[in-house]
């Protein structure tokens, strides 16, 4: 092969790394792209998870409230009925 032959094959060879390189930046912008997207919906995920612990929380101090509030009156009742 004489050096105008290795030139040319090197030549091609070079443009087709560049396409490959191409392809692979292209697909790694769109795994980048994805990833972002995922992060984002995680965090609306978290934020809306903390949201209703919180109010899962509030509920909860809520009923207690209410139960406490009903073991009174029942005693009290219990108590009036017996006088």
């Amino acid at each position: 092969m004489n050096l105008e032959e290795k030139t040319g094959k090197v030549i091609q060879e070079r443009a087709g790394l560049a396409e490959k390189i191409e392809a692979k930046n292209k697909e790694l912008d769109e795994e980048r792209a994805a990833l972002e997207a995922m992060k984002k919906a995680l965090i609306q995920e978290q934020m809306a998870s903390a949201s209703l612990k919180g109010e899962l929380q509030n509920v909860t101090k809520l009923k207690e409230s209410l139960e406490a509030e009903l073991k009174k009156k029942s005693s009290f009742n219990k108590k009036a009925k017996m006088n």
